[in-house]
């Protein structure tokens, strides 16, 4: 009885140090549509069954791949089977995921069997990045953009030309410094005029 407990108390040490031994390193992936990942996980341990399942958006649990190093079998689920495969070793329990799609999209784990048990790595989440898609312009709708601009141009130019007409056809004003140069001269000339009048009107003086 007491060497049923102790086997029991090993066994439970060990299942604890196995599940330690799981890890994930990268914890999101972020990517684009058709780009193409590997999942990390590694094992440092002696379990040797291993599996890789999905945890999908809406909450369901698939399983994706199985695989034993022991014998260096894997098998793939057909619904991933197109797609999606595994590198392993004895360490290495990598899920490879061929041209990334939106149903990709989940929380990937990375599990290992022992004792009928099967607990998991702390999960990878793969998600896509959001796109910005420019609108399509349409055939006519870049006619109508072109036209448009057109028009502006020869509207502009038609302004500029009335514009210039008009400047052109306007009256000069008159060069008021010039004629005030005119005024001043015949005021001058009329005095000058007037005085010589003036003299040749006097008699001569006696002598």
């Amino acid at each position: 009885m007491l060497a049923f407990f102790m086997t029991v108390l090993i066994l439970k040490s060990l299942y604890a140090a196995e599940v330690n031994e799981i890890s994930q390193p990268v914890s999101v992936q972020i990517l684009k549509l058709g780009e193409s990942t590997a999942i990390e996980c590694y094992i440092e341990s002696l379990m040797n069954k291993r599996m890789w399942y999905k945890l999908n958006t809406d909450r369901r649990l698939q399983l994706v791949a199985f695989f034993d190093t022991t014998y260096n079998r894997s098998e793939i689920s057909d619904k991933f089977r197109q797609r999606f495969s595994v590198q392993f070793d004895n360490i290495n329990s990598h899920l490879s995921i061929f041209r990334v799609a939106a149903e990709d999209v989940g929380t990937y784990f990375c599990g290992a069997l022992f004792l009928n048990d099967i607990r998991f790595g702390p999960g990878t989440s793969l998600t896509l990045k959001d796109e910005i898609k420019l609108p399509e312009l349409k055939q006519s709708n870049v006619a109508l953009i072109v036209s448009n601009t057109i028009l502006g141009i020869v509207i502009v130019l038609l302004l500029w030309i009335i514009c210039r007409t008009r400047r052109k056809d306007s009256p000069e004003a008159p060069d008021r410094s010039s004629d005030s140069k005119q005024t001043n001269e015949t005021v001058v000339y009329s005095t000058v005029s007037t005085a010589h009048r003036s003299l040749a009107s006097r008699p001569p003086p006696e002598v």
